[in-house]
């Protein structure tokens, strides 16, 4: 019995070792996503299927959804977009310029925020695809998402519509029901913010 019980010990230790760090942890790598100079940095949930036209939308994980959005390294400029899952009133918009990280509340800007670096939130040996020229991820039991329209990416959380555009780091930020937008620009000075404008 005893020849028998050790074999069958071992044969289970494997494969639990298999389980807990094959596929399953594999599978929680962030998916990365180029669009223009842009770098998006998505759950693994967020893959080529769900941003496909005919993708299944997805629910906001009890902790809610992050999309972290940098220009070039961003070491200039970086965007949150943060989807609650409870409340889409309390979805948040945070703005990197330089070594300011503030929330964007409307046409001006809110408290500190954090947003981690483009390093620390980049996979190790990642190899970002570009983001679908239809791609589209719609939130469940909501009208807020992200998608593509041509050289635009539009973010449409719960208070705010946001829109990067391939080629700039310039932030447009207006509301759903509304042509206007605020442009938040790079300044050049690290020390000053920059201002905002309706466009």
């Amino acid at each position: 019995m005893l020849s028998i019980a050790v074999p069958k010990t071992l044969l289970s230790l494997v494969l639990l070792s298999v389980i807990l760090s094959g596929p399953a942890l594999a599978g929680d790598a962030p998916q990365v996503y180029r669009f223009g100079e842009w770098t998006l940095i998505a759950p693994a949930t967020v893959n080529a299927e769900v941003l496909s036209a005919s993708g299944p939308a997805i629910a906001v994980p009890t902790g809610g959804l992050e999309l972290l959005a940098y220009w070039q390294d961003g070491s200039q400029r970086a965007v949150a977009l943060r989807f609650d899952a409870l409340d889409p009133k309390k979805d948040v918009v945070a703005m990197k310029s330089h070594r300011n990280i503030r929330r964007l509340k409307g046409c001006g800007f809110g408290t500190g925020a954090r947003i981690k670096p483009y390093k620390a939130a980049l996979p190790k040996d990642a190899e970002p695809v570009t983001f679908p020229d239809e791609g589209r991820l719609q939130l469940l039991g909501s009208d807020r998402s992200l998608r593509r329209a041509g050289d635009v990416l539009v973010a449409d959380l719960g208070g705010a519509r946001v829109q990067l555009a391939e080629d700039s780091p310039v932030v447009r930020v207006g509301e759903w029901d509304s042509a206007d937008f605020c442009r938040f620009e790079l300044s050049k000075n690290s020390e000053l913010d920059e201002e905002s404008e309706d466009h």
